[in-house]
């Protein structure tokens, strides 16, 4: 920044705790998240706008199919990248063609998995606080994710076929509200981070369940 003030500088990485520090500190001015790619539309990517206002906005316009058709990819970045972080075991497809059926119920699956771990290693360790607390949030976690299969229905028609016709935005906004509910159920609440959880160390035996700030730090050891 001191040595080259107008010159673009555009870095990749996959260290999420380094990405975090280039935003705290102030080093990088947007960023763009890559979670897989497809035959069909090329790369998934995702930047730093908020989606759940452009989706209102749609909806605001009662343009329902453009708001579920936004809902769905948004949902399909989001499961590739729990897929990923929490290595969940999604059936291997040689095309890389991975859709949403096939990364969210294992990737939520994966996260129930290791809460329960965490509430076990918590036990081991006689840490009851931290039990109770992971216990209450395995137990909302589990509801939301009930509510998103009532809901699931819905997003596949309003994209690709004409039942689209039969919803009227209030009634979608419900659909998109549950998913919302999840997801930032999911994410760390420090407003600062927000991001994702994701098990340490990436390979071999899972020792943690965090965020990259660390706000959210389960601990998966019980010996």
């Amino acid at each position: 920044k001191t040595k080259f003030p107008n010159t673009q500088f555009i870095l990749t990485t996959h260290d999420r705790v380094w990405l975090q520090y280039m935003k705290t500190e102030k080093l990088i001015d947007k960023s763009q998240l890559f979670g897989g790619w497809s035959v069909e539309f090329g790369p998934r990517i995702w930047d730093d706008q908020d989606i759940w206002d452009e989706i209102k906005q749609q909806l605001d316009k009662n343009d329902v199919p453009r708001a579920a058709w936004l809902l769905r990819r948004y949902l399909e970045y989001t499961a590739n990248v729990l897929a990923d972080n929490l290595r969940a075991q999604v059936e291997f497809r040689g095309d890389g063609n991975y859709d949403l059926g096939g990364l969210l119920p294992p990737a939520l699956s994966q996260w129930q998995s290791r809460l329960t771990k965490g509430i076990k290693a918590a036990e081991h360790w006689g840490n009851d606080t931290e039990k109770a607390s992971l216990t209450a949030k395995r137990d909302n976690s589990k509801a939301l994710i009930a509510a998103t299969y009532v809901e699931q229905w819905a997003i596949n028609p309003s994209v690709h076929f004409n039942e689209w016709e039969n919803f009227e935005s209030h009634e979608f906004g419900k659909v998109v509200a549950t998913y919302k509910a999840l997801i930032d159920d999911m994410r760390c609440s420090n407003p600062s981070c927000g991001s994702l959880p994701y098990l340490s160390p990436a390979r071999g035996k899972s020792e943690q369940l965090r965020c990259n700030c660390q706000a959210v730090n389960i601990n998966l050891k019980d010996k």
